[in-house]
């Protein structure tokens, strides 16, 4: 229960989910939101995986500045 709900899901998918877990069957249409909240968390994996490489070239860029960075300024 405790992974449903740090995975986003309401009390309210989460009630409807666990009788589930006890029967082994699944109501149509009840994975929906499960779904939905599964494809949400993996765009936001998407996009935290796109900042930190942005923030790993600002890194690499503060500690070995790329030629074009170091020309005397006029």
């Amino acid at each position: 229960m405790q992974q449903l709900f740090a995975a986003g899901l309401p009390s309210r998918s989460v009630r409807e989910v666990l009788p589930c877990v006890y029967s082994g069957t699944v109501a149509p249409g009840l994975l929906n939101h499960p779904e939905a909240e599964r494809a949400r968390i993996s765009e936001r994996i998407t996009d935290l995986q796109a900042a930190r490489d942005r923030l790993d070239t600002v890194i690499a860029n503060t500690r070995n500045p790329p030629a074009e960075c170091l020309q005397p300024r006029d």
